[in-house]
């Protein structure tokens, strides 16, 4: 196997588009995949932060269960990565870490200055690492 594409992975249509583009990817390179679902919530969640950060750490748990039925029936070496942290900089760190080819992730079809302004997180993965960063657009 030849290096890891790492996944950002969180259920919804971009996430799913994601992990499809991933998996024909990963055939094709004959790499392994590592999703990520990072779950820190938002600074403005007040004083039901802890509660939040469980409730989403179970959502993904649940999702991991899914994606790993999905790709253990597609015969793709995986790892499935829970990490406390915004998704941007977990992304990153965990491409760091697994010495990722590139990072892939979903986007909702933003307009470059909505996703630079609000932080949409394709927009600051291209700012928090140097490894190629493949935003595969949701369908509509």
């Amino acid at each position: 196997m030849s290096g890891t594409l790492v996944v950002g992975y969180d259920g919804r249509d971009g996430g799913e588009a994601a992990l499809d583009e991933a998996i024909g990817m990963a055939r094709e390179l004959d790499c392994g995949l590592v999703l990520v679902f990072a779950y820190e919530p938002p600074a403005r969640a007040g004083g039901e932060v802890a509660d939040l950060r469980e409730i989403l750490k179970e959502m993904g748990t649940e999702l991991e269960i899914a994606a790993h039925e999905k790709l253990a029936d597609r015969g793709i070496d995986h790892e499935l990565v829970l990490i406390d942290s915004r998704p941007g900089p977990g992304l990153a760190q965990v491409a760091e870490e697994r010495d990722a080819r590139m990072i892939i992730v979903g986007g909702a079809g933003e307009a470059p200055l909505k996703g630079a302004l609000l932080g949409a997180t394709p927009h600051k993965l291209l700012n928090l690492t140097d490894r190629p960063v493949l935003v595969v657009r949701s369908p509509e």
